[in-house]
């Protein structure tokens, strides 16, 4: 489960968010949109989605049982998307 705290809004509604996951052996950030969809106001409003282990386990993340899964939150309004989160664990 990827949980986060809305971060400050500069005064627009925040409408989405981009979550990106890290790619295990890579530096490459992958958004999971099938169920970490941010654009879904269900998941913008409860702030947190859950991806199966055996997507994470799959391509491209190609997670492994024990590995550390650092995962990145922006938020999305108006004015477009806020700074990454930093990485979480």
């Amino acid at each position: 489960m990827i949980t986060w705290t809305a971060p400050t809004d500069g005064g627009a509604t925040i409408t989405a968010y981009l979550v990106k996951i890290l790619c295990r052996g890579t530096a490459t950030w992958h958004v999971e949109t099938v169920n970490c969809d941010g654009s879904n106001p269900s998941i913008v409003l409860a702030k947190t989605c859950t991806i199966p282990l055996t997507v994470l386990k799959a391509a491209p993340f190609s997670i492994e049982v024990l590995d550390i899964i650092p995962a990145e939150v922006s938020a999305i309004n108006a004015a477009g998307a806020g700074p990454a989160s930093d990485p979480g664990f």
